[in-house]
């Protein structure tokens, strides 16, 4: 009816998901990566969940973080969720608790 029915407030966002994917190169590749390739791979073949399609990939460039010259690999959609797996998973909780603190009869009409 136009008002706030439950209302809960999570600090995670498209920067946490880019950090989380340069954290996950830095990790298993020894890759450094910048904010916008992370970005790019985010938006290119980043998923919450399985698309149920092809896998895609994605060839990555960046420095090698122990000779400090550059590198390319190949990353797959795949990888790419288990990076955002963590952050994913904060917002899924918190909506999950918003659900649960909802009226019923809102809930129900959340489900039609």
């Amino acid at each position: 009816l136009g008002d706030i029915a439950v209302c809960e407030s999570l600090r995670v966002a498209g920067d946490d998901l880019d950090e989380a994917i340069i954290d996950h190169m830095k990790k298993t590749y020894n890759l450094m990566i910048g904010e916008q390739t992370a970005e790019r791979i985010k938006i290119d073949i980043g998923s919450a969940a399985p698309t149920g399609g092809e896998e895609k990939s994605m060839e990555v460039r960046g420095r090698d973080m122990i000779s400090g010259l550059p590198r390319k690999t190949v990353i797959t959609s795949e990888e790419v969720r288990e990076a955002l797996s963590e952050p994913v998973s904060a917002i899924i909780e918190t909506v999950t608790r918003v659900l649960e603190r909802t009226e019923p009869e809102l809930a129900a009409d959340l489900v039609e």
